[in-house]
């Protein structure tokens, strides 16, 4: 059933993005959890580490840019309110980084690079290249600031309402979306009208995929204004997971 209601949602959210007027919303403050450490202290200990250079110094450097990585995603999924489903289902780092590859805050591309990198660094008995090191630095930093602006917006950007036009700029329906953050986990509600004709879907993680892309639309839509290229929102649009 929620497969059937994706599709639609889909093919409604193609057909009528570019006729979408923002019509208001809102949220909160974002709320992260009580850490000793986040990841923006490891950044700092691992360029630190880098700076001083030698066997030691390099291989510090990497432990704490996994560490600094592995808080962030923690971070985020908290913020989010998804850090307990993840916990309950026991979901690795790779589980972590896929969620946040199929939410849109991190091309494939990256990832594949960012994993290569990390498992070549972690995995092997020998001192890491600088080079390695340099591209581990500079991916795991972007991931960082993507998720830390995510985890802001998505917050601020719960609510999302959308007034939707025709041509003639006659107003012809509605869009609302919610991203609730309840007891166990977070929900996302999604409503809409066209003329007559209404809809509406309800997803929890429960059902990843489902789940995933309608986040991912929710994050493009409080983006809209900004992206500008309708190319990459259709492209966006068509995937799911």
């Amino acid at each position: 059933m929620t497969d059937n209601y994706i599709k639609k949602f889909k093919h409604f959210i193609k057909k009528y993005y570019k006729y979408l007027e923002c019509d208001g919303g809102g949220g909160s403050s974002s709320s992260i959890p009580n850490f000793d450490l986040y990841s923006r202290d490891y950044l700092r200990f691992a360029q630190k580490s880098f700076d001083q250079g030698g066997d030691d110094g390099l291989i510090n450097c990497v432990s704490n840019l996994k560490r600094a990585m592995d808080c962030e995603l923690d971070t985020f999924l908290f913020i989010i309110d998804l850090h307990n489903c993840f916990k309950k289902k026991n979901l690795k780092v790779e589980k972590k980084l896929k969620f946040i590859e199929s939410i849109g805050l991190f091309s494939s591309k990256s990832l594949e690079k960012l994993n290569r990198v990390r498992n070549k660094m972690e995995h092997e008995y020998r001192v890491p290249d600088l080079l390695d090191i340099e591209i581990y630095f500079e991916l795991v930093e972007a991931l960082i600031r993507s998720l830390q602006m995510a985890g802001t917006l998505l917050s601020l950007n719960e609510e999302q309402c959308f007034k939707i036009y025709d041509d003639n700029q006659n107003e012809i329906g509605y869009l609302k979306l919610e991203y609730k953050k309840l007891k166990e986990y977070p929900i996302i509600d999604i409503s809409w009208y066209i003329h007559s004709e209404k809809e509406h879907i309800r997803v929890t993680p429960e059902d990843y995929n489902a789940f995933a892309y309608c986040l991912k639309i929710h994050l493009l839509l409080y983006q809209k204004e900004s992206i500008g290229s309708l190319n990459y929102i259709y492209s966006e649009i068509e995937k799911i997971n």
